[in-house]
């Protein structure tokens, strides 16, 4: 009788171990998961923040990209990428940018905003030719959305490609709200004048967030 109950103290025991460790197990994942969800929170709003954001985005992607190369439950996949990829923009970490945009384009192949911010990742890091297939890829996405042909516009001028910037963003300017042309027509005048005959500088492909 006594090795009975000895038994079924030590099952009791064993149980309040299992137990035990298994609480403990769903609390570290729990707060791994809130830690997780402060660094996406944190990069997505440093990456908004622009020059401000700086520090929040250097904090906050070393977990977001160990994540990543794991892979991201969730479905959240795309929404990691694309906050890694914002942030290495801030950062002008131009190559891990384009693998992060990268990431987003298989995840989203249809998605014209996917492909232009692959672009201006690839331009920065000086890789002209993918550069211009991916911003082409989004003109033929989006076609009528202006933000589309800005994009390739300044992906073609970045690449040498002057004229082919000037028809890029002039298709641009004739889509843009009326509140744009103005500015628009300050870039073509700047993309003109590199033409031969002129004088100027034309404007790189843009690395901020904002440009849409």
């Amino acid at each position: 009788m006594n090795s009975k109950w000895r038994l079924m103290g030590v099952a009791a025991v064993g149980l309040s171990i299992v137990v035990g460790g298994g609480v403990w197990w769903q609390g570290r994942q729990a707060r791994a998961a809130q830690l997780f969800d402060r660094a996406l929170k944190a990069a997505q709003v440093g990456a908004r923040a622009g020059a401000a954001g700086a520090e929040s985005c250097k904090a906050a992607l070393p977990p977001l990209e160990t994540a990543l190369a794991g892979g991201v439950d969730g479905g959240r996949e795309e929404v990691v990428a694309r906050a890694v990829g914002e942030c290495s923009m801030l950062l002008q970490r131009h190559p891990q940018a384009a693998e992060a945009f990268r990431k987003v384009t298989v995840l989203q192949p249809q998605q014209a905003r996917a492909h232009a911010d692959l672009a201006r990742a690839l331009s920065r890091a000086g890789q002209h030719a993918e550069a211009k297939r991916s911003a082409q890829l989004a003109v033929q996405l989006a076609p009528d959305a202006w933000q589309s042909y800005r994009t390739h516009a300044m992906i073609l001028s970045a690449a040498g490609d002057t004229q082919g910037a000037v028809d890029a963003f002039t298709k641009a300017r004739s889509l843009a709200p009326p509140n744009e042309h103005a500015a628009a027509d300050q870039v073509i005048a700047q993309l003109r004048a590199k033409l031969p005959g002129g004088a100027g500088s034309a404007p790189a492909a843009p690395s901020t967030v904002a440009d849409r």
